[in-house]
């Protein structure tokens, strides 16, 4: 009986696994001028939502929730430490530094390949003044034309569209939907390259 489960649940897993490949997830993010809004979603089989994350700004301060949870303020510590820390970190003198620079240039080197089946950019900077709309655009073409040069050999893109919808309605930002096609085992693996490289690339100096 038990060899039956563990069987079932791995050609479950299998199954998943052949399935997400082929359907790819749904990336969906909203940018909005108007409220200092953004809004990202995460979908499998093109609407079942499985991650989700909001940041606004609120008087001041940023708010965020993911995937529907509690919103929280975005705090950032101060860096302040406490006497007892103050004298651990002055006997031990030591610091602790990450070369993010050449970490960010491995990761990039061994990124997996990922397939955007498709690829669309709807942005609204202004219905007045098409003028601004124009450069607007030209920037965003730019910009993909940069990411899509540099990334050649990493990122494949079939059908990519980039569109003025100032005159849908009073909109002001960028949204982007992209359906993404990967292999989820190269991306996990591809974490837990990550994490080994951020340890990697971290040196100890003592006082």
């Amino acid at each position: 009986m038990v060899c039956i489960n563990v069987l079932f649940g791995f050609l479950l897993t299998v199954y998943t696994v052949i399935v997400f490949t082929a359907y790819g997830f749904r990336f969906n993010l909203r940018a909005d001028y108007n409220n200092l809004s953004v809004c990202i979603r995460i979908y499998v089989f093109e609407w079942i939502e499985i991650a989700s994350l909001d940041i606004f700004v609120c008087q001041g301060k940023f708010i965020y929730s993911l995937s529907g949870g509690e919103f929280k303020t975005l705090s950032i510590k101060n860096g302040k430490t406490s006497k007892k820390e103050e004298e651990s970190e002055n006997k031990e003198q030591k610091e602790i530094k990450t070369d993010y620079l050449s970490m960010f240039k491995n990761a990039i080197a061994d990124i997996p390949e990922i397939s955007l089946r498709s690829f669309y950019i709807g942005y609204s900077l202004s219905g007045e003044d098409e003028m601004k709309n124009a450069l607007y655009g030209g920037a965003i073409n730019t910009i993909t034309a940069m990411i899509k040069g540099v990334l050649s050999d990493k990122l494949k893109i079939r059908n990519c569209i980039t569109e003025d919808i100032s005159s849908n309605g009073i909109f002001k930002g960028v949204t982007v939907d992209a359906v993404i096609g990967f292999s989820i085992f190269k991306i996990l693996f591809y974490i837990m390259h990550i994490i080994t490289l951020k340890r990697k690339f971290k040196s100890v100096k003592y006082a």
